[in-house]
């Protein structure tokens, strides 16, 4: 018989996405009845709630909605594992889109492979703004990321680790996880099979703060780990990485605007160092670890 499995969605200010994120969950092609679906909404300003609702009700969804209180990611994510009934939990960033057997693929793969721990799913190329195309090319021809955009988890794994760190505020929560998840013994691995779509930010803007936002969040995981092979690739190494990967993005894809991938890397660099910056003017990350 199918395992029982949960869907996570944490959302906040993401009424352009979410929408079109739950019609997905909506249209799996794994058991409904085998599935918890759960939304955790980051006190959003606009319309991201009754936008998801409003999705699930047209899929006929069941959905559990709950709220961080303002505490955010970290508290977010720790609301799914709190509520979770599933031997495993798939977390589903409100700017995925999943293909219709994702969940299938991915409960198969870890029914599989029972030393895995977490198996990121695999990103697929799409059209969008020149901003959001060379990013999506850039992770596409990179095979994926550690993150929980469309991440499985085993619950087992999750238990052991001990959860999100309710400390984090912002981005990091989902590696500094995933680190402690690996330290546990458990493998972590890409799942080739477990398609979707990621919308990436369209405008320069955007992207700068969302970088930037990163560095801010790795402040902490520093402060947090004493881990410095994170500024490995921040120093202008990650040009040449980029330059080797538009190569092999034209390659496989045939898109002139493959070679922006370096150029929007060091640009990346460059916001994540500010943030970085930032959050040591702040203290974020001098202060007491809490977990889940």
């Amino acid at each position: 018989m199918k395992p029982f499995v949960t869907l996570g969605v944490c959302a906040k200010n993401a009424e352009k996405t979410i929408g079109e994120c739950v019609d997905s969950v909506g249209r799996q092609k794994y058991p409904a009845k085998l599935m918890q679906t759960i939304i955790v909404d980051g006190r959003s300003k606009d319309k991201t709630v009754s936008v998801a609702v409003n999705a699930a009700s047209r899929n006929d969804l069941e959905v559990e909605i709950y709220s961080d209180g303002g505490k955010g990611l970290g508290t977010a994510r720790q609301t799914v594992i709190d509520h979770a009934n599933g031997k495993y939990l798939i977390y589903v960033d409100a700017d995925v889109r999943l293909f219709d057997d994702f969940v299938e693929k991915h409960v198969n793969f870890m029914e599989e492979n029972s030393e895995v721990g977490v198996a990121f799913g695999k990103p697929m190329h799409q059209e969008g703004t020149l901003i959001s195309t060379v990013w999506d090319l850039y992770h596409f021809t990179a095979g994926g990321f550690i993150g929980t955009d469309a991440t499985i988890f085993r619950s087992e794994a999750l238990i052991q680790a001990g959860g999100f760190d309710l400390s984090i505020r912002g981005a990091g929560e989902d590696v500094d996880l995933i680190n402690r998840i690996k330290a546990k013994g458990w493998l972590t691995t890409i799942n080739k099979d477990a398609r979707f779509f990621h919308r990436f930010k369209e405008n320069f803007r955007d992207f700068w703060d969302e970088q930037l936002w990163f560095g801010y969040g790795d402040h902490y995981r520093y402060h947090k780990n004493g881990d410095p092979g994170m500024f490995i690739g921040r120093l202008g190494g990650s040009f040449v990485f980029g330059l080797r990967t538009a190569l092999k993005s034209y390659d496989m894809t045939h898109e002139k605007i493959s070679f922006l991938i370096p150029f929007q890397m060091a640009l990346r660099d460059i916001a994540w160092w500010f943030g970085l910056i930032k959050g040591h003017v702040d203290g974020y990350g001098h202060r007491k670890i809490q977990y889940g």
